[in-house]
């Protein structure tokens, strides 16, 4: 099985971003030259934008659906050899196949401490998941 999107695929998906980045309708690109153009375009409108934009139109996707969540997971597990990922969740299965996790509590009114758990390094001490 083939994770590779298809250009229509991902025409489509940049064409959701550019949308919601600039607040205006696009047109999907249906070439190589367009596709670069209206990516072009989206990034002028700022990077704030396109990551907002980004995280809107993957929670309207697959990963936004409950039963996914496992797939979810797997994906982000497939491509972490080269990318990072940053998840926010208090889904046990989505913390289950991280490496490391990072919580924020508060202790004191007004302060809080960050947390860092190196998954592989609590599973070499104990033999067993801190999830």
């Amino acid at each position: 099985m083939s994770n590779a999107l298809t250009f229509e695929q991902s025409a489509s998906i940049l064409n959701a971003v550019a949308s919601q980045a600039t607040g205006t309708a696009q047109i999907t690109p249906l070439n190589t030259a367009q596709f670069v153009s209206l990516a072009q375009t989206t990034l002028k409108t700022g990077y704030d934008n396109v990551i907002g934009a980004i995280s809107q139109v993957l929670s309207r996707t697959i990963f936004g659906i409950r039963p996914y969540t496992r797939k979810l997971a797997d994906y982000l597990k497939n491509y972490s050899e080269r990318t990072q990922f940053v998840v926010i969740t208090h889904r046990r299965g989505t913390m289950e196949a991280a490496d490391r996790i990072y919580g924020v509590t508060m202790h004191e009114k007004g302060i809080s401490d960050v947390l860092s758990i190196d998954v592989s390094e609590i599973e070499a001490k104990t033999g067993e998941k801190p999830v």
